[in-house]
């Protein structure tokens, strides 16, 4: 199972708690979010959701933002992961849950 590590406890309230996610993220967001955390939670390593076949679209990013991981939960908005205790992400039984963003937008 993957351990998750938030990057605030107000981030660690609403990815954890439902109430708290739907006021910052509305009910539609807040169903995908949960799903992707639940997917965190019961995987094994990250590289069991790097893969074509896992919802969400998991991928590793590039460029500026080299050591990231992303997981679609709407058309725009991300979960925005990082592996801090291994550079290869398909071996990580650890993540820090950094942010949700739309990071389309500059």
């Amino acid at each position: 199972m993957i351990q998750l590590k938030y990057s605030s406890k107000k981030l660690e309230k609403q990815c954890t708690s439902m109430a708290a996610m739907q006021k910052a993220y509305g009910p539609e967001i807040s169903k995908q979010l949960s799903e992707r955390i639940f997917q965190l939670r019961t995987s094994d390593t990250l590289g069991d959701l790097l893969t074509p076949a896992a919802p969400g679209k998991w991928e590793t990013l590039s460029g500026d933002r080299k050591g990231e991981i992303s997981a679609r939960v709407s058309a725009n908005q991300r979960l925005i992961v990082t592996t801090p205790d291994t550079s290869n992400p398909k071996e990580a039984t650890v993540v820090r849950v950094e942010r949700v963003e739309d990071y389309h937008k500059k």
